[in-house]
This record gives C-alpha cells, structure tokens and sequence, in this order.
C-alpha cells in the first residue's frame, strides 16, 4: 500500500509526457509498475535463478517495466 502513490504519480507523469505505450492506460501501467517493483517479483526471481545474482534480477525486471510500459505515442 505504501508504494501506491509514488507508483501512481511515476506512470502519471509518464503519461503526461507521453511516454506512456500507446494503448497502455494508466490504471493498467500502475499496476504493472506496482507488480514489477515489489519486493515478491524480485524474490520470486532472485530465489527461482539461484545463483544469486541480484544485480541480473533486477536488470530483467527494469527490462521488464520498461518494455511494458514505455515507447509513447
């Protein structure tokens, strides 16, 4: 609950520069963004590679957000 809010000004203002992917609404880059940057999907990650390598996770799942929600109109 705690990230909601600053998840929710970030794809704001995303959208209001037009960063936003075309066709992705706000609502629904909120709440990619609030799945992406949770603590769950970078554990799941980290503990399913096992090889420790947290820098690589958190890599795939910047990689991951970007794709999702950015290339504007």
């Amino acid at each position: 609950a705690i990230r909601r809010k600053p998840v929710a000004h970030l794809v704001s203002q995303l959208h209001k520069q037009k960063y936003l992917k075309t066709g992705c609404t706000q609502a629904r880059g909120r709440e990619m963004l609030w799945l992406l940057t949770s603590f769950e999907s970078f554990d799941a990650l980290f503990r399913e590679r096992g090889d420790g390598n947290a820098a690589e996770v958190a890599s795939l799942l910047l990689s991951l957000a970007t794709s999702a929600l950015l290339g504007g109109s």
